[in-house]
């Protein structure tokens, strides 16, 4: 049975009037027809980059992993990094290379299912808005509520290895309820370590952000 979280959200967002425009960090950004817009859980995802890198990016490689509307990408482009956003929405991707015209950044967009776009590229920092449940989406817009089988995370973290520069992290969001129905070690590999480097709570609900990276480094 689908998360009645994420079902909630999607309905709020079915009763939408497309394109409409939102404002976040100083990043201006349209919303179009089924594209998952960002919400307030990435401004922690960028504040705890802020303070994990001291406020300083330049010319760090970062990967966006599942950019919908690209407010992560942009925000990380605007700080002077490398950016590579993917998303398997291909309006998705239209939208948010739309975004960073507007924003006058540059940002590689790329239509991507997980990685399959990525070929032999390591980076610095991932940032990843991952779906809330494990779950087949009906729509594009569930896409960016629901993953078959956690199949973006175990993606990922499968490939930590072989994506990640020495010192490199992933910084990702996972809701509290979703952690205490499915544990992120549920989807990490042996060679995965995490701390949880913030606790934000959204609309009465807890959520966290994450950050992992291998063993070895």
């Amino acid at each position: 049975m689908k998360n009645k979280h994420a079902l909630k959200r999607a309905e709020e967002l079915k009763k939408a009037i497309y394109p409409y425009e939102i404002e976040q960090m100083g990043t201006k950004l349209v919303i179009e027809e089924n594209v998952y817009p960002t919400s307030e859980i990435a401004e922690y995802v960028i504040k705890s980059m802020d303070i994990l890198e001291k406020e300083n990016i330049t010319n760090k490689k970062i990967l966006d992993y599942g950019t919908g509307c690209g407010f992560l990408a942009i925000q990380s482009a605007k700080r002077g990094a490398e950016v590579i956003a993917l998303d398997k929405n291909p309006y998705a991707i239209e939208c948010a290379r739309k975004n960073a015209e507007r924003n006058h950044v540059k940002v590689e967009f790329r239509l991507s299912d997980c990685l399959s776009a990525i070929d032999d590229e390591k980076f610095d920092i991932i940032l990843a808005g991952m779906p809330w449940d494990n779950d087949i989406p009906d729509n594009y817009i569930e896409m960016a509520l629901f993953d078959k089988n956690g199949e973006m995370k175990k993606t990922l973290f499968k490939n930590a290895n072989k994506l990640l520069n020495k010192n490199g992290y992933i910084l990702m969001t996972y809701a509290k309820f979703m952690m205490d129905f499915q544990p992120i070690e549920d989807f990490t590999e042996s060679n995965i370590e995490y701390e949880i480097v913030s606790k934000p709570i959204i609309h009465h609900d807890e959520h966290y952000i994450i950050k992992l990276w291998n063993k070895e480094t």
